[in-house]
């Protein structure tokens, strides 16, 4: 995996600012200015899979 100008980081919390004025590119979608915020919530994604026959 890897894209030399992307950097990779695995964490459970996230604080981006800068004095640039930058937005958030979240799965290829543009969103909101920076400063930007997010947290991994434990156990808050339900994944329902079909069972094979």
């Amino acid at each position: 995996m890897g894209n030399d100008e992307v950097e990779y980081i695995k964490t459970s919390k996230l604080h981006l600012t800068t004095s640039e004025k930058l937005a958030v590119n979240i799965d290829g979608d543009e969103g909101i200015l920076l400063p930007f915020r997010a947290n991994v919530l434990h156990k808050h994604l339900r994944l329902f899979v079909p069972g094979t026959k």
